[in-house]
């Protein structure tokens, strides 16, 4: 099966997909962030949905991953998050 991109609307100017690129290089210049990848916005976007309680399963449909392994990368240990709530070790001074 081959996926082909619909031509825009108008004929003179580049298909919309290949506008991205250029907005997101333009935004990374103005804030000063450098080269933006879509991937590390994708990474971004995945780990503030966690942190804010979001799902894997809720992840992954919107990343739009086909498989469940793919979203999986996603539950990391977030170390900082456990201090607030870790208890000291017996005996141990806090």
């Amino acid at each position: 099966m081959q996926i082909t991109q619909a031509p825009s609307p108008d004929l003179g100017s580049p298909p919309v997909s290949s506008a991205w690129p250029r907005c997101r290089g333009a935004a990374g210049c103005r804030t000063g962030l450098g080269r933006i990848q879509a991937h590390r916005l994708r990474h971004t976007a995945a780990s503030a949905m966690l942190r804010a309680g979001a799902s894997l399963p809720k992840v992954g449909q919107v990343l739009r991953h086909r498989r469940a392994l793919t979203t999986a990368i996603y539950a990391k240990v977030d170390r900082e998050a456990l201090r607030t709530i870790a208890r000291p070790w017996p005996g141990e001074v806090a």
